[in-house]
């Protein structure tokens, strides 16, 4: 696809509501953060959590919407202050309210009633999330933020100088900010959570448990009324997904006793993502069904990150770091690579760590205290067990506190619209014109958005683009000029596509369709493209019309029925060897030859 560089800064307005200071790009190190190591005790289930308690609040509150993940501290323990929530763009994100309370959203009343609707104004930046308001009470996500806390208590564990940055960023600490952008460890709770233990406050991270080996979620054992039960797996519900989440790999955080790591003897551990089902006794909650699984990954010893620290906690001494699970694949040369995965929308998922139990293996991963309010959906991270007999209990065994497994999914919402309006993004917009609409002259070589008289590219006063208008949440080109995005369902009488830059920054573009002449003796032609991503994403229609065609015309031609496969976008030359986008020549991409000039 041919790149077409153009100024237009000055048609660019930034939309109301967006917010991203530069402040909020701090990075803090979880290391400083006041930690409790609390034991946690065992409680035998019947796959039931233990019940939420509503007594944490007043009944103002929310919980975590679906689609919802929290960005967690990166793998070197960095990350925002605030509490990020990640949600897919060009997606509708609902937040439900469960007890009283009115809406609000920067400090401006909303007007809904039950549930507050969001939806990403941009594939990428920092938006205010709804607060919900009762008298001088109030509640967002984030408001159990660790950093939130202790800037209103005055703790004396913060410095003047972090004092100084927290007072500046004080009000995005109360509000979820969302906005997906590139990956990151994504958790079903927040690792910025924290938690109160006589009058102090601490972060919301777990560490030891009843295990024999002092785990939380992990290799050991257990004894109860005579009998042993051995750990072998570890099962935590994530939640459901509202778009498609595109996933480089699974990354736990816990801890080892043996200095030499926690996957000897060339020792294995697999991670299962799973669909699930309903429990049979508690319907509101869901176990893992090993007959679904949706991707397999595995970790050995050289996936196990630092473990070079050691943390005393009075006479136990283990060492802690990240374990990574990956998809292992063998390429053609024998060699072994890992491959990324989508867990497709509207999927709800669990991930299984099985192998606890095997020879070399002596790993816990740590866990997240859950807050009863945010966290309400939030389930449980469990324990199976087997007995000495060799029988198998699945998901035998969790705690008394509510308490999930410390799993984040390396991963990231992808995205691309076309959207029939840009929503005031141009001072040129014209409501009555659908800008994902392209009317292609008959002779092929010029494109307008159906309707308009003139392009805003040619014309400052005019209301059309010379082709379709499109947002994504990557940039369209990557450095190397290889692109993220293609177009799907590209007719045969269009022969090129080039992608006209707006603002890079913003990830707004316009694509320009070069067409074939229509044909002597045919009134019309239509078709109906999509802009797709290898991650999973996939804009609304884009409609190509020529002739006497209408979008009733575009939309029988669709074939949506595939839209969202993956698509290769790696280019080929006529001998099969794959070449980069600086190539002269016949080319082939997705099946399809282009001339690369």
């Amino acid at each position: 696809m041919k790149r077409t560089l153009l100024a237009m800064s000055a048609l660019f307005v930034a939309a109301t509501g967006f917010s991203q200071t530069s402040v909020l790009s701090s990075q803090a190190k979880q290391a400083s953060l006041p930690r409790l190591n609390e034991r946690f005790q065992v409680v035998r289930v019947s796959n039931k959590a233990p019940k939420v308690n509503h007594s944490a609040s007043t009944g103002l509150y929310f919980t975590t919407p679906e689609g919802g993940f929290y960005e967690g501290y990166s793998l070197e323990g960095s990350g925002y202050y605030l509490s990020k929530l990640v949600v897919p763009f060009n997606t509708p994100t609902t937040f439900a309210k469960v007890g009283t309370g009115s809406w609000s959203r920067q400090g401006t009343p909303v007007s809904a009633s039950d549930n507050y609707n969001f939806q990403a104004p941009y594939g990428e930046g920092m938006f205010y999330g709804p607060t919900l308001i009762q008298g001088t009470d109030s509640f967002c996500l984030g408001s159990n933020n660790i950093y939130t806390k202790l800037l209103d208590n005055n703790d004396s564990r913060l410095s003047d100088a972090l004092k100084a940055q927290l007072t500046e960023i004080s009000s995005p600490l109360h509000w979820g900010v969302m906005g997906p952008d590139s990956t990151a460890l994504l958790y079903a709770c927040d690792d910025h959570g924290s938690f109160i233990y006589n009058g102090t406050t601490y972060t919301n991270g777990a560490a030891f448990g009843f295990l024999d080996s002092h785990y939380l979620f992990g290799s050991g054992s257990v004894e109860e009324k005579g009998k042993t039960y051995t750990s072998y797996a570890i099962e935590q519900y994530m939640g459901k997904t509202t778009a498609p989440l595109y996933v480089e790999n699974i990354v736990t955080e816990g801890r080892t006793s043996v200095a030499a790591g926690p996957l000897t003897k060339g020792a294995t551990l697999t991670a299962y993502v799973c669909g699930v089902t309903p429990n049979a006794d508690d319907p509101t909650s869901f176990d893992a069904d090993l007959d679904n699984v949706l991707d397999t990954l595995t970790a050995t010893a050289s996936d196990a990150l630092d473990f070079q620290t050691a943390d005393n906690e009075g006479d136990i001494v283990t060492y802690t770091g990240h374990l990574v699970f990956s998809k292992k694949t063998v390429d053609e040369f024998g060699t072994e690579t890992t491959e990324p995965f989508i867990i497709p929308a509207n999927t709800q998922f669990a991930i299984v760590v099985d192998g606890l139990d095997k020879d070399g293996v002596s790993y816990g991963i740590d866990g997240l205290r859950l807050n009863d309010d945010a966290d309400a959906n939030v389930q449980n991270g469990y324990i199976s067990v087997k007995t000495s007999d060799g029988t198998h209990i699945p998901n035998a065994f969790t705690f008394s506190s509510r308490l999930s497994a410390k799993i984040a999914l390396n991963a990231m919402y992808d995205g691309a619209k076309a959207p029939e309006n840009p929503g005031g993004l141009f001072n040129f917009e014209d409501a009555n014109l659908k800008y994902n609409v392209v009317r292609i002259s008959n002779d092929g070589q010029t494109n307008l958005t159906d309707g308009a008289k003139a392009s805003a590219l040619d014309d400052e006063n005019a209301s059309g683009l010379p082709g379709a208008f499109v947002e994504t949440v990557l940039p369209f080109f990557n450095a190397d000029e290889s692109a993220n995005y293609d177009i799907k369902d590209l007719p045969d009488w269009v022969s090129n596509v080039n992608v006209t830059v707006l603002d890079d920054e913003a990830k707004c573009y316009v694509l320009t369709f070069n067409a074939q002449a229509l044909p002597e003796g045919t009134t019309k032609r239509a078709a109906t493209v999509y802009v797709v991503s290898d991650k999973g994403a996939v804009s609304n229609p884009i409609y190509l019309l020529q002739g006497d065609a209408s979008v009733s015309d575009g939309i029988s031609s669709a074939s949506i029925e595939n839209v969202g496969n993956k698509a290769d976008f790696r280019t080929y030359n006529l001998a099969g060897q794959q070449v980069s986008k600086a190539y002269k020549g016949v080319v082939i991409s997705n099946g399809k030859k282009f001339i690369q000039k």
